[in-house]
């Protein structure tokens, strides 16, 4: 959490979160299990996307997307779409 909220204190980011100091730096820690509203509120207090909290969570692909490799793109395989 600290690298997405840049130079924001803990207690400021509580503040914004509204939960405590001590809850926030316990989450940071890994000390505390973190719900899905905490997590959301948290996010809208840092001003992220939900999942730049959750290490390893991209956002979703289509199922297109996954099956080609990196450097090609839907586009590349099937050209620009039809109107």
């Amino acid at each position: 959490m600290r690298q997405a909220r840049g130079t924001t204190t803990q207690s400021d980011l509580a503040r914004l979160a509204e939960l405590n100091r001590m809850a926030v730096a316990n989450i940071e820690l890994g000390r505390q299990r973190v719900p899905v509203d905490v997590l959301d509120r948290l996010a809208r207090a840092l001003g992220v996307d939900f999942h730049e909290l959750l290490p390893g969570l991209a956002p979703r692909k289509s199922p297109v997307e996954r099956l080609l490799p990196k450097e090609r793109t839907a586009q590349s395989w099937f050209g620009p779409a039809q109107a």
